[in-house]
């Protein structure tokens, strides 16, 4: 897919031993698939509880909730720009979420990452947008995350120090526009 980028010699990238193919609706792929370069923004906030509640109902998991009776949630924003199945943008929306009883947490910057490295929660994948179809594929039928088309644009301005970003559906609506201030 095009010439690999510096990046690829670094060893991590030739970690990975059982590098295999598999067939998707769109074709033959790499699994796992690797992302060499981009941008990733993660931006961690809050949601209703109650409609992340509602939104687990049919699972074994509960909301992380902070003290303020809200559900812990992030967003990605990702624009790959050389992976191992093209270029590409994503946008997933994800639930913090624990095994059983609900944990409620006080909230502060970093909580969530915390509480994924301690083994505390997990990500729970509610929405996720691709702009291609074999990555929406790859994600449907391979790893069977509910992975939708969408038109992305992800505009990194380094001298601005900033990010923009804009999100529509297959039928143009608006799932999300951002811009978020990069500090050093």
């Amino acid at each position: 897919m095009g010439e690999a980028p510096i990046s690829t010699t670094h060893p991590i990238f030739h970690e990975v031993k059982d590098e295999k193919e598999i067939t998707l609706s769109t074709g033959v792929a790499p699994s796992p698939y690797v992302i060499y370069d981009g941008y990733a923004l993660l931006v961690g906030g809050t949601c209703d509880l109650y409609a992340a509640r509602n939104l687990l109902a049919d699972q074994l998991l509960s909301p992380v909730a902070t003290a303020d009776g809200r559900a812990l949630m992030a967003m990605w924003v990702v624009d790959a720009t050389h992976a191992s199945l093209g270029p590409h943008k994503e946008l997933q929306l994800s639930l913090f979420v624990t095994r059983g009883e609900q944990k409620v947490i006080s909230l502060h910057t970093l909580t969530g990452l915390g509480m994924i490295v301690n083994g505390e929660a997990s990500l729970l994948c509610r929405g996720l947008w691709n702009d291609t179809k074999t990555v929406v594929a790859y994600n449907r039928e391979h790893l069977g995350l509910p992975a939708v088309m969408t038109e992305g644009h992800v505009t990194v301005d380094p001298s601005l120090k900033r990010t923009s970003f804009e999100f529509r559906d297959e039928q143009g609506d608006l799932i999300v526009r951002g811009r978020v201030k990069l500090d050093a």
